[in-house]
């Protein structure tokens, strides 16, 4: 495959596969770190003092991946907005013009993504969202 593409398009894959995984790898950490603990934190809480959590190994592990695997996708967002706007496809002016509905489509996102159904872990989630779109807005100049 290598002979059929062009030393610049090389250097473009090159360039996307690593800052992908870069990214990927810091969403992960992310929210192993930070949302994590605090989610954790936050929904053992909610039973209060005088109920003992009973925390089943598979919820568990289920909950913590699916939180990690969110944050890792999530954060592939200034990645995926340099290809767009490598390609032509999107500019920083359409970005800013747009971020309204990006707003509303990050907090749906985060609502999907999140494991649970609670309000404070939706927007722990969608408060770095917002912050990578603004970056990805800065990227797409």
């Amino acid at each position: 495959m290598s002979p059929a593409i062009a030393q610049r398009q090389k250097k473009y894959i090159v360039s996307f596969i690593f800052w992908a995984f870069f990214a990927f790898l810091c969403g992960c950490a992310f929210g192993y770190l930070l949302l994590v603990p605090f989610s954790l934190k936050f929904l053992i809480g909610l039973a209060g003092k005088e109920l003992t959590p009973v925390i089943a190994l598979n919820k568990y592990i289920g909950f913590v991946l699916a939180l990690i695997a969110g944050c890792g996708i999530a954060f592939e967002l200034p990645v995926v907005v340099w290809l767009l706007a490598r390609l032509g496809i999107v500019n920083s002016a359409f970005l800013r013009k747009k971020r309204r509905y990006a707003i509303a489509i990050i907090f749906i996102a985060a609502a999907v993504i999140t494991p649970t159904t609670d309000p404070v872990n939706m927007t722990l989630m969608a408060l770095p969202m917002l912050v990578l779109y603004e970056l990805s807005i800065w990227i797409a100049r």
